[in-house]
């Protein structure tokens, strides 16, 4: 979806936890295909990552006209039923509230 946004005339952030090789993979991309890209750190799990991760964007490049938020997972990497309530926390949380 990166691309095709880029492809469009869109600059795209892309936000990554912990694969920044993979973030800059995409941005590479992006570039030699013409689009302006950049890559964002932050873990969504973290109180206020969210506002700091939309600040750092507005900050680079002014504002948001299309967010897709993909951030999500089952964390605990276990069956669904064997997941430890603080797996079961962060999974809610990531997925609900990220």
């Amino acid at each position: 979806m990166a691309r095709l946004f880029a492809a469009q005339g869109a600059v795209v952030g892309i936000h990554y936890c912990r694969g920044r090789a993979r973030a800059e993979r995409l941005r590479r991309s992006i570039a030699a295909q013409g689009g302006s890209a950049a890559t964002f750190q932050a873990d969504l799990l973290e109180r206020g990552a969210c506002r700091r991760l939309v600040g750092a964007f507005r900050r680079r490049f002014g504002r948001i006209e299309v967010l897709i938020n993909n951030a999500g997972a089952v964390l605990g990497s276990r069956h669904f039923l064997t997941l430890t309530e603080r797996a079961w926390d962060d999974t809610f949380a990531l997925n609900a509230k990220a």
